[in-house]
């Protein structure tokens, strides 16, 4: 068992041991982007990994391990005895009730919703979307696929406006549990770009999902849309790149994680600490949207009527504000919002 820190340009180094993993096991929407500039992997042989960034000398882990099922617990208590007071962010019910049973509080963290693919709009449920899909179409809308030097010409091009071009400048920055734009460096990530008469109306970047040493899914990593842009062209970007991965076989896409929508429901022991700090979190969701936005973005996502799936984060701390506090700190690179 060794503790290995990545190297630069992991995809396109002679690492074969991660990238076999990667590509057989890789199976939850956050895999990808486990190499990420700043994290780091402690390797189980060469069966599993974790990967995680340090803050203040403490682990925060990113997603579940990558690990062929017999070696799932193993990687976990391997690390846990090595980093015994690591926090674990974004993590699926198999991995949360391994810590757990090592003394870890539990605490629910949001959904992260899936699509099946082949996609339907059909049914009054999805009257939304519909709408907004065929606006943007009717519009004229146009939507393809583009490689990586015309991406890089959307960070420099002259049509955005000064609104978007901050949104690029703040994105740039941002880490850990939104990937920072500077690390789409490989072809295994697809981007596809919308356009209105010509212009450049928004894009959408999608990181692969693995399993078996096969792209079973994809993950809409980062959505933007630029204004002025007709009604629907989110959705319509997202639809239009849902029709090729079908068209290649592709099992589902993954729309990620709602930070803490629907944060019922309890794992493991109900102390008072723990009830306060999910208490708090609640708060955060109905009354924090200068943060975030949490609770435009959990609607979004739930207008498309995909699978949903709990997911958690795990600490052994029983309140959370100062490891929350952190993890906002190393995903936007400041302990508060722009405005303060």
């Amino acid at each position: 068992m060794v503790m290995i820190k990545k190297e630069d340009n992991f995809l396109d180094a002679n690492k074969s041991i991660p990238i076999e993993l990667l590509k057989n096991y890789g199976s939850h929407p956050l895999a990808f982007a486990s190499f990420q500039d700043g994290m780091s992997q402690f390797f189980y042989g060469n069966d599993a990994f974790i990967s995680y960034k340090r803050s203040n000398n403490k682990p925060f882990i990113l997603g579940d391990p990558v690990s062929s099922p017999d070696k799932f617990e193993s990687v976990i208590l391997a690390f846990d005895k090595k980093y015994p007071q690591s926090v674990w962010f974004q993590i699926h019910r198999k991995t949360a009730q391994v810590l757990e049973r090592l003394g870890y509080n539990i605490f629910p963290f949001g959904i992260e919703t899936t699509l099946k693919l082949p996609y339907s709009l059909k049914g009054a449920s999805k009257a939304d979307i519909r709408i907004l899909y065929n606006s943007c179409k009717r519009q004229g809308g146009k939507v393809k696929e583009i490689n990586q030097k015309d991406f890089d010409s959307i960070l420099s091009d002259k049509p955005l406006s000064d609104v978007s071009f901050n949104q690029l400048r703040f994105q740039n920055k941002l880490s850990f549990l939104v990937p920072a734009y500077n690390d789409f460096c490989t072809t295994e990530i697809r981007c596809f770009a919308g356009y209105y008469r010509g212009d450049l109306i928004g894009y959408s970047l999608f990181h692969p999902i693995y399993h078996n040493n096969r792209t079973t899914g994809y993950h809409e990593i980062i959505p933007r849309r630029f204004m002025p842009a007709p009604k629907g062209s989110r959705v319509f970007i997202l639809l239009e790149a849902m029709r090729v991965f079908t068209d290649e076989g592709v099992d589902f896409v993954s729309l990620g994680l709602s930070p803490l929508a629907r944060m019922s429901g309890l794992i493991g022991n109900h102390k008072v600490s723990k009830k306060l700090s999910i208490a708090f979190l609640s708060l955060i969701y109905n009354h924090g949207n200068f943060l975030y936005n949490f609770k435009g973005l959990s609607f979004h996502k739930s207008r498309y009527r995909g699978e949903e799936t709990k997911v958690f984060m795990a600490s052994k701390a029983g309140f959370l504000l100062p490891d929350l506090a952190r993890v906002y700190k190393m995903t936007t690179g400041r302990w508060l919002p722009p405005f303060f």
